[in-house]
């Protein structure tokens, strides 16, 4: 059976990108030189249009998606 595709915006799945790789929403927030409430809040949105209970799944989806 096929993952359903994520639905992200560019930015969206830039920080999910960057959270599969680091993990931690400050060093996210580092990376790609925004805040971390700008982090939480792309988290944020992704997991409600995704409908993922949290982070870690939506992280595990876009690591599998990635692959």
């Amino acid at each position: 059976m096929a993952a359903k595709k994520l639905i992200l915006t560019p930015s969206q799945g830039r920080v999910i990108d960057a959270l599969c790789e680091l993990g931690q929403t400050d060093l996210v927030a580092r990376k790609l030189k925004i805040s971390i409430r700008t982090v939480e809040a792309h988290v944020t949105a992704a997991l409600k249009v995704n409908k993922y209970p949290n982070r870690l799944m939506l992280v595990l989806a876009k690591d599998r998606e990635n692959r």
